[in-house]
């Protein structure tokens, strides 16, 4: 089952990872002046490593918006060009 890229599902999951990646953009770096642990930091922590993992089999399951201008629903398609663009980032 191929989610469409405009679809509600997918708009919020996009919507998720925006809010993590800023997130991982200020956590990321204070990690280097060594800050105190914290339950906040622990839960965060583990949240964004299952929101990335969870993300890969997820995108192999979105449709995309090709160069032609087609929504791409078919699923060898969509994995190969995952796996020609972003898989290895």
């Amino acid at each position: 089952l191929v989610m469409h890229p405009s679809s509600v599902k997918r708009m919020l999951w996009e919507l998720a990872s925006f809010l993590l990646v800023a997130y991982d953009m200020f956590a990321i770096p204070f990690q280097m002046f060594d800050p105190p642990d914290n339950h906040l930091e622990f839960i965060m922590s583990w949240i964004t490593r299952s929101f990335w993992t969870a993300d890969i089999p997820l995108t192999f399951a979105s449709g995309y918006l090709a160069r032609d201008g087609f929504i791409e629903m078919r699923p060898l398609p969509i994995a190969i060009g995952y796996l020609r663009t972003w898989f290895f980032l």
